[in-house]
Formats: structure tokens, C-alpha cells, sequence
């Protein structure tokens, strides 16, 4: 299945099926901008272009499985599941403490920070994503992990 994550392989798809690229637009701006869920995007399409897009493109790759929160310090564990049934586990943290940094890097920053415990890890430092049996993610599941 496609990934509307997949920009060359969606407007390969669009080509084929003769869908009107500003009608694509409107889709992918309210999918992506106005945070809509995929039926009420699918709904900038015209009926019969739109039951081929929903049948042909996947919106959500990942589906959650699980989430833990941690009594101790507040952080959620997610376990997710790739469309090839592999799990990923993603750790939110929550704030630990704040950093006394002068001025603030932007208008919305509101002076908390995170302890890095293991500097591999976002956000101390740079991990590429991988399931839990070590292969590197698809870009959908990527780009679907950070929307959620």
C-alpha cells in the first residue's frame, strides 16, 4: 500500500488516476496543516477519486499498541506497530527540571529542559529510527511517529 507520506509515489498515483492536483493540495493541507483525520481529508476529493485514494493510500502506518505511564517520574512509554508488523517503542519524557538559560531561545520557550541519560537518544543527541528488531523505518512510519 502507498503512503501518503510518499510525495513521488502519491503524485505518480495522482497522475494515473487523473486527480486534480490542486484537489491533492487541499487534501494534503488539511491532512497535514489543519491536523483533520484522514476521512474528513479524503472528503476534498471527488466521491469516485475517493474511494480508490482510500482503498490505495495509507494515512496512519503506525497503529499504538500500548502506552505505559511511569508512576515514578511521568514519562509514557508508546508501543507501536508498523503496517509490517514490527514493533516500535517510542519514550516520552516529561519535563525533570528547569535550565536557567538567558534569553530565551524563542518566544514560546518556557525554560524547561531534560536530562540526558544516554546521549544517543533524542533529545540529547541524533538516533535514527529503528523497530524493535533493529531494521531502519519506512519514511511514512518516521513521519507518522512524529505526528503522533
Amino acid at each position: 500500500m502507498l503512503s501518503i507520506h510518499d510525495l513521488p509515489g502519491v503524485e505518480e498515483f495522482r497522475r494515473r488516476h487523473k486527480i486534480d492536483s490542486y484537489r491533492l493540495r487541499q487534501l494534503r493541507n488539511a491532512f497535514y496543516k489543519k491536523h483533520l483525520p484522514a476521512d474528513a481529508a479524503l472528503a476534498e476529493l471527488p466521491d469516485a477519486q475517493r474511494a480508490i485514494f482510500a482503498t490505495e493510500v495509507e494515512f496512519h502506518p503506525l497503529e499504538l499498541q500500548s502506552r505505559h505511564d511511569s508512576q515514578l517520574d511521568g514519562a509514557s512509554k508508546l508501543i507501536f506497530r508498523t503496517s509490517q508488523k514490527l514493533l516500535i517503542e517510542a519514550v516520552i519524557p516529561r519535563v525533570i527540571r528547569w535550565a536557567p538559560i538567558s534569553p530565551p531561545p524563542a518566544a514560546n520557550w518556557s525554560g524547561k529542559s531534560i536530562d540526558c541519560k544516554r546521549p544517543n537518544v533524542p533529545p540529547c543527541g541524533k538516533a535514527r529510527l529503528l523497530s524493535a528488531a533493529g531494521q531502519n523505518l519506512s519514511a511514512g512510519a518516521t513521519l507518522n511517529r512524529q505526528r503522533a
